[in-house]
């Protein structure tokens, strides 16, 4: 099984994931996008920026040609964000980059938004793609007759 949670959609990579993969292997993937016609959201997202939400489409693993039809799944769901949470999402939106000065505006926001309920109800849609490798599409690479040795 390969679990891909940001796939690319890239012949080169999905080449690679059914290289590895066993005959009959699993390729995985989960993405969420986020509901921005929810006003905080939209705030939100100004304040920390947007992750960049590449989803591989089952049509592209059926034109590989490498791939079985693949099962695909979709299901909305809400979160609860309490301050802590909203940070948490606000730092993993921003990545290893994320720096402190974005913390206090979202604290702003958060306080503005959720000072009746203490919390903010944030939507999400999550994709799911599962897919079996068909190996006999794939072209076997020469074994090589030389073996490089790494001992870093």
């Amino acid at each position: 099984v390969v679990v891909a949670p940001q796939m690319r959609d890239s012949a080169t990579v999905i080449a690679e994931y059914a290289r590895v993969l066993r005959p009959e292997g699993l390729l995985s993937t989960m993405t969420r996008t986020y509901d921005e016609s929810i006003p905080w959201m939209r705030k939100l997202h100004d304040v920390v920026g947007r992750r960049s939400e590449t989803r591989v489409s089952a049509d592209t693993l059926r034109a590989s040609g490498l791939f079985a039809e693949p099962d695909v799944d979709e299901f909305g769901t809400w979160e609860e964000l309490d301050l802590a949470g909203a940070l948490r999402f606000a730092a993993d939106v921003q990545g290893p980059t994320a720096g402190d000065e974005i913390f206090p505006a979202v604290r702003d926001l958060f306080t503005s938004y959720a000072s009746q309920s203490g919390t903010l109800r944030m939507r999400h849609q999550t994709h799911c793609l599962r897919a079996r490798v068909h190996r006999e599409n794939l072209l076997e690479e020469p074994i090589p007759d030389t073996t490089l040795l790494d001992f870093a």
